[in-house]
């Protein structure tokens, strides 16, 4: 498979390694709207530039990977998937529902393959996390606190704009509204409250950068999610239920050997899960992480595998932030 990159941002130069890596895969280029950009990390990283992505050439190119930034990322499905290509796009793949709709529709009526990539459901300590939520071992769940924060190094750049998309809600709440679909699916609210902290962006407009977000979940789970790109954070998830509690205390998200998952028994006992990673990886980081959504979505294209995120979880998670994001436009 021969595979173009479509954004010259740091998680493509950061994941090139891990796609490069990868059997059977080859990466014909990258394609950029910003020719500057383009030039430094053409030969920063021994990559060939291949024009824009509406002018590049791109033949013989089976799919591409999506990383612009999060405004342009429904344009650019559309185009390539128009284009007859596979496409695998960065989160948050849509910001509405019906362009959820639409996006996965085209894709069906050219015959190619679209994923979202939701990174973090190849994190061992996740899915650890996720099963013991469904096991019953904490019992009947009645409370989910989700938070995931860390200093988001982009002010002045387009993904820190609310024109670009960008925002804690858009680029870090997705993650955290991904987990509770990926383990409860087409999950319902109620009583919903979003209370953001601001920051001006470079174009003047309030966008939001720290996020508490309140409701409840199928009408029997209170769920609290706190999300931030201004100030880190312990990245601390809990579950409880009515015989117990699940904690996931997340360090660094950059580095799965830095988590840890904790079973509270009803006698407040406190057990540490092991976390099992099968395969191979690289000293700890997030990089095999990547290689392992590559893989997958290699494998999607060809059927050979079912995607990590499928169709239906991608359109509940535009559902759900499209929801979130209109009570933030309303504060706004």
């Amino acid at each position: 498979m021969r595979v173009a990159l479509v954004g010259a941002s740091r998680i493509a130069a950061r994941t090139l390694p891990a796609w490069r890596a990868i059997p059977d895969v080859s990466v014909a280029g990258f394609c950029s709207r910003n020719s500057a950009l383009a030039s430094d990390f053409s030969s920063q990283h021994g990559i060939a530039f291949l024009g824009t992505p509406e002018s590049a050439s791109l033949e013989g190119v089976d799919a591409v990977y999506i990383s612009s930034v999060n405004s342009l990322h429904v344009q650019d499905v559309k185009s390539f998937l128009d284009r007859g290509m596979h496409v695998l796009v960065e989160k948050p793949f849509a910001m509405s529902h019906s362009d959820a709709l639409a996006c996965f529709s085209l894709a069906r009526s050219k015959g190619v393959h679209l994923q979202e990539g939701m990174m973090h459901r190849s994190h061992p300590e996740l899915q650890l996390f996720g099963a013991a939520l469904r096991d019953g071992r904490i019992g009947t769940l009645k409370e989910i606190d989700l938070n995931f924060g860390f200093v988001l190094e982009t002010h002045g750049r387009a993904r820190r704009t609310v024109a670009g998309g960008g925002g804690a809600v858009a680029d870090l709440g997705c993650y955290l509204i991904d987990f509770l679909t990926w383990q409860f699916g087409g999950w319902g609210w109620s009583h919903l409250r979003v209370d953001p902290e601001w920051e001006i962006d470079s174009n003047g407009e309030r966008l939001d950068s720290k996020v508490h977000i309140s409701f409840v979940m199928n009408q029997s789970v209170r769920v609290r999610l706190w999300c931030s790109i201004s100030i880190p954070s312990r990245n601390l998830w809990e579950a409880r239920g009515t015989g117990g509690a699940i904690t996931l205390d997340r360090h660094d998200p950059q580095s799965w050997r830095s988590f840890s998952v904790d079973w509270i028994n009803e006698e407040s006992e406190r057990v540490t899960l092991p976390i099992e990673v099968s395969g191979t990886e690289p000293s700890g980081s997030s990089l095999f992480l990547f290689e392992r959504q590559f893989r997958n979505f290699v494998q999607a294209c060809g059927r050979a595998a079912e995607p990590l995120v499928s169709e239906a979880d991608s359109v509940q998670n535009a559902r759900v932030l499209e929801s979130f994001l209109a009570e933030i436009s309303a504060q706004r």
